[in-house]
């Protein structure tokens, strides 16, 4: 069985699982509702949700990526008071030059 890179099945357990404890903490704000439809509504929501997270981790990976390849310095530095040494030289040669020192 080929793994998998990202652990779909947890995350669909870890959401319906979030769904049950939110359906049943809310099933006394509808008491009309049958508790069916309310744990329903919450794993709708959940997968809405979970969806909602991955999308946008998806477009950030992207704008990182499409940064870091215009010649972006990486965000991490950001926490720091200046750049990492060694990083004004970089700027300044050509690509080419990067793959001899690899």
């Amino acid at each position: 069985m080929k793994k998998s890179s990202f652990p779909w099945f947890k995350l669909l357990i870890a959401t319906a699982a979030i769904a049950v404890l939110v359906g049943f903490a809310a099933k006394d704000l509808a008491p009309n509702v049958p508790v069916a439809w309310v744990l329903a509504y919450a794993f709708a929501g959940g997968v809405l949700f979970v969806i909602a997270i991955l999308l946008v981790m998806w477009i950030k990976f992207l704008v990182n990526r499409f940064l870091l390849n215009a010649g972006a310095t990486d965000t991490d530095w950001l926490w720091f008071k200046s750049d990492p040494r060694g990083i004004q030289s970089l700027r300044g040669r050509d690509v080419s030059d990067q793959s001899k020192d690899i």
